[in-house]
């Protein structure tokens, strides 16, 4: 979709400008040969003013997760939440938990989806903990641009915290086979 805009915004403000130039050169010329240069003006106008408004809901890397357009290695979903692994874990069974409902952060979700998310975490962390042999976990959670978040919906990291590991926050790169395994091996033991 955003491709069409910027297409639409470069064919409009080429047109504008040879209509203009030729206008500029022959006066009345456009305006018999072609009597509506106003909407190619409106049509430019309006192919950039799309440029400024915000992407729509589905250009979310989260809803689109929840759609089904993309791939996720789940570990747990019901009505309301959907728990996957993080394709650039910081740690084996770092899990992501998000509202199936597109809430750009906390405070814009509903009451409901923060509740159920909580009492999810409540039940799902120490589960996956367990399940991969991990000691604790970190809970995480990026609350706008300027505090880090990088998909704009709401979303909470679980990190598995493992002894006598470092506690850092660098993102790892496993395989996709990698992370099926790990899924795997948690969704086993839930």
């Amino acid at each position: 979709m955003q491709k069409y805009y910027q297409f639409a915004f470069l064919v409009s403000f080429i047109s504008t400008i040879i209509f203009g130039l030729i206008e500029w050169r022959a006066p009345g010329f456009v305006s018999y040969v072609f009597p509506f240069p106003l909407l190619i003006l409106l049509t430019g106008f309006l192919a950039f003013w799309s440029r400024l408004a915000p992407p729509p809901i589905m250009s979310c890397l989260f809803c689109q997760i929840v759609s089904g357009e993309i791939p996720c290695h789940k570990i747990y979903e019901n009505e309301k939440v959907l728990a996957f692994l993080d394709i650039f874990p910081v740690s084996k069974g770092h899990t992501l938990l998000i509202p199936k409902a597109h809430a750009q952060d906390l405070a814009a979700s509903s009451m409901e989806d923060a509740v159920e998310l909580m009492r999810v975490i409540h039940d799902l962390a120490p589960k996956i903990t367990k399940a991969i042999g991990a000691s604790g976990y970190n809970l995480g959670m990026n609350h706008g641009l300027d505090a880090g978040q990088d998909v704009l919906h709401t979303h909470l990291h679980i990190m598995p915290r493992y002894n006598g590991d470092e506690r850092k926050f660098v993102k790892t790169h496993p395989s996709q086979e990698e992370l099926a395994k790990v899924a795997e091996e948690i969704r086993g033991k839930l």
